[in-house]
């Protein structure tokens, strides 16, 4: 005889869906401790992003937030200076922002926008410069990897989201690592400490130094194969795979022209194994790829470093491949891309001509262009599948814009 349990989580009374995410949200105030009790269940259920309706962006680029000054640089809590990219963690409902000439990463809440916490990783002395998010949907497990470093002297960390921020919301009130992940305590430290650019450590669970990689220019992760890519725009163009469970080199898979951005994506509501590879090269070329073999998860042989070519890969198939164009007809410079699932369209930050492009993943076609007379030098981009909201790094403006 089987027993039907129903388990109704409640928010708390007055409790509205917020403007900026269209969920309900919990940025009302109410005791520390079922706050940090509350976080912690949403967390263990998947409350945010196990399933749900991707978002798409209108295309409308109407600002509705921003993150830091226009032109001004900082190391406040709501500053930054020259912040390069950024992660969502949909099981938390933060935004994690790499703050590059700060060496420090800052988080903020995605619904209501309030700073949480700022950190650097411990005994790192390199410049964080790309994050991914790693998040497990069947275990919970959320990772976040960073990309430190400049000039052929790389180093990948992998941080427990999970356990530093429990232990975070465990701290008392006498703790040194502050502000806490409590609204209550929140709302004091940024009355408090809202100017005083605190900075904790965090730990990190591996540290990955390869000197294979010589020009690091962004990376992507598979979360349910536990592989890191990562371009080099070196003299000899390649994407490397490293293992994201302990950052050992896995691969080597040599292109033809320098890459400089890189997307992995699978659509959620599809099979784990249906993933694309998406890369923009120097060339204003796209290419698109789709895996077609699979490694078994977690079992990958120490040591067992291999070399390939997209050209006759045995996991990757390309599916096409179309050149980029921009209204103006110049140079590209394209230093991050997010793919727009709900619309199936590709989102580019193009550092050199200050813009955003947007471009149908089915043609090529350029839908939308903005951003000449708005931004400087663009680089981060990441895009809130709940509410169809696009987040930028206007890099050389020390701040992050949010757009509907």
């Amino acid at each position: 005889m089987s027993t039907c349990v129903k388990l109704i989580l409640l928010t708390g009374p007055g409790k509205q869906q917020h403007a900026a995410c269209n969920h309900p949200c919990p940025c009302n105030d109410h005791e520390p401790h079922l706050d940090s009790l509350l976080l912690l269940l949403k967390q263990k259920l998947g409350f945010f992003g196990r399933r749900f309706i991707s978002q798409p962006f209108s295309m409308n680029f109407e600002c509705i937030h921003t993150f830091g000054q226009s032109g001004v640089r900082g190391n406040f809590n709501h500053q930054f200076n020259f912040p390069t990219s950024l992660a969502i963690s949909y099981q938390y409902s933060f935004v994690f922002i790499c703050d590059s000439f700060n060496d420090r990463i800052l988080i903020f809440d995605l619904c209501s926008r309030e700073f949480r916490k700022s950190f650097r990783i411990m005994g790192n002395s390199e410049r964080p410069r790309f994050l991914c998010m790693e998040e497990e949907r069947m275990n919970g497990d959320v990772a976040l990897i960073v990309g430190c470093g400049v000039f052929e002297n790389f180093t990948f960390y992998k941080l427990d989201v999970n356990k530093n921020l429990s232990l975070e919301m465990n701290q008392s009130s006498s703790s040194n690592i502050k502000p806490d992940l409590t609204r209550s305590n929140l709302n004091n430290n940024n009355k408090n400490s809202s100017s005083s650019g605190q900075v904790c450590e965090m730990n990190y669970i591996w540290k990955s130094m390869n000197r294979s990689i010589k020009s690091m220019q962004g990376m992507s992760i598979s979360s349910y194969y536990h592989q890191l890519f990562v371009c080099d725009k070196s003299s000899t163009p390649c994407v490397h795979v490293l293992n994201s469970n302990n950052g050992d080199y896995l691969e080597r898979i040599e292109m033809d022209y320098y890459p400089s951005s890189i997307e992995l994506f699978h659509h959620w509501n599809n099979r784990h194994d249906e993933q694309v590879l998406i890369i923009c090269d120097t060339q204003h070329v796209i290419s698109i790829f789709q895996r077609i073999s699979f490694p078994k998860r977690r079992n990958y042989e120490p040591g067992s470093v291999q070399t390939n070519s997209f050209r006759n890969h045995n996991q990757w198939k390309r599916l096409k491949k179309f050149s980029i164009q921009n209204s103006s007809k110049l140079t590209i410079a394209s230093t991050n891309m997010i793919v727009d699932r709900a619309s199936n369209t590709l989102i580019i930050s193009d550092f050199l001509q200050n813009c955003i492009r947007i471009y149908s993943l089915e043609t090529g076609e350029l839908l939308k262009e903005f951003g000449q007379d708005h931004l400087i030098h663009p680089q981060g981009l990441t895009l809130n599948e709940l509410n169809g909201e696009l987040m930028v790094c206007d890099t050389s403006n020390h701040r992050v814009l949010v757009f509907k």
